[in-house]
């Protein structure tokens, strides 16, 4: 329903924060300032990890974000910073959620014998 409220309503912090505890795309009608909150950022992706494409790119640095999105859709390592597309704990996460997200990972991680592993379990 955020799609259709009214400029004021989408830059409301407490608003907005209930619109992504219900659907965690509706981040995609927030306000820019909206968007660039970390709480109601870290609630959408927890919600739909997905979006994070919505978010301020920011947050592609934030190792605590990155995971939750990651928890859910492991593609989401694609709007990760270098730093955290080198960090192996994220990336184990991502892989198991999706094998293709090892194509998004630093080269350590790629290199790492349990990551690739994860990610042949994962899809083969």
């Amino acid at each position: 329903m955020l799609e259709h409220a009214g400029w004021v309503l989408q830059n409301n912090p407490q608003i907005v924060l209930e619109a992504v505890k219900q659907s965690g795309v509706a981040l995609k009608y927030a306000s820019v300032q909206c968007q660039g909150d970390r709480t109601i950022v870290l609630e959408a992706v927890r919600q739909k990890g997905d979006a994070l494409k919505y978010a301020s790119e920011n947050f592609g640095n934030d190792a605590g974000i990155m995971f939750e999105a990651v928890r859910h859709d492991g593609l989401m390592l694609r709007f990760a910073s270098e730093a955290i597309r080198n960090n192996s704990e994220i990336v184990l996460q991502a892989v198991r959620r999706s094998a293709g997200a090892l194509e998004h990972a630093g080269r350590t991680p790629q290199s790492n014998r349990d990551i690739v592993l994860a990610a042949v379990r994962r899809d083969g």
